[in-house]
């Protein structure tokens, strides 16, 4: 018989209760085992999605931006040099994949008009047409998912 231990780790192991906006927690009992104790967090990251104790995510998308803007800044800065379908493929690679980590999950949060307003950037970057010009018809020209905000 194979006896498995549960190890508790204090770095990497949070609880993060999730709550409503109008529930306030007044006390919350210290969780442990052999004086080893859980610490409380307002956010985690699981699977590489940041979530908050009221399921909003605006902490993800904060997360994500930064990212997101060093993608944009490295298509703009190689662009002089490769082609349009090179620019298209790095798009994907880079920008694109770090964008659908689970949007499924933070999508369709109001802050995720930041990300379609980089999403924007990016297309433009790539097809050479001004910014402010509708990009309706370039994200299906380059075959992008759109992120609808």
């Amino acid at each position: 018989m194979i006896i498995r231990y549960f190890k508790l780790r204090k770095k990497k192991n949070v609880i993060c209760p999730f709550y409503t906006l109008k529930l306030t927690v007044l006390h919350e009992a210290p969780t442990g085992y052999n004086n080893n104790f859980i610490s409380n967090s307002i956010s985690t990251k699981f699977l590489g999605v940041i979530t908050g104790n009221t399921l909003a995510w605006k902490t993800h998308i904060d997360h994500l931006l930064p990212k997101l803007c060093m993608a944009c800044y490295s298509i703009r800065t190689i662009k002089p040099f490769v082609c349009q379908e090179n620019l298209k493929s790095i798009h994907y690679s880079y920008f694109h994949s770090l964008m659908t980590h689970g949007i499924i999950f933070w999508g369709n949060s109001t802050d995720s008009i930041h990300v379609f307003r980089l999403q924007k950037k990016v297309t433009t970057i790539i097809t050479d047409y001004r910014l402010k010009d509708s990009c309706r018809q370039l994200f299906t020209k380059l075959g992008t998912l759109l992120l609808m905000c």
